[in-house]
């Protein structure tokens, strides 16, 4: 099962609810209100399944969609190097 964690290479902040964060290449990313969820939960190591397990407590939205809505988030994240898959 992969798990996900913050970039530790990058500066993030929390602003009035809605996350900042400065990659490596000096690009300032803007989270919306569910990334922002999810970003404060991937201070820890966590799965897709757990963030959207909080999304569902969250938004009151159902498991299946909040899986998808996570993992796409999550891929979305990867790509822009916020988010790092756990290596061991």
């Amino acid at each position: 099962m992969k798990r996900y964690q913050r970039n530790p290479q990058i500066a993030a902040r929390i602003i009035d609810g809605e996350a900042f964060a400065v990659t490596t290449d000096s690009k300032l990313h803007a989270l919306n209100e569910q990334a922002t969820v999810l970003w404060d939960h991937l201070k820890e190591t966590v799965t897709a399944e757990e963030l959207a397990t909080e999304l569902v407590k969250q938004f009151q939205v159902e498991m299946p969609q909040a899986l998808q809505d996570v993992k796409r988030c999550l891929d979305n994240m990867v790509a822009r190097q916020l988010v790092v898959l756990e290596t061991n």
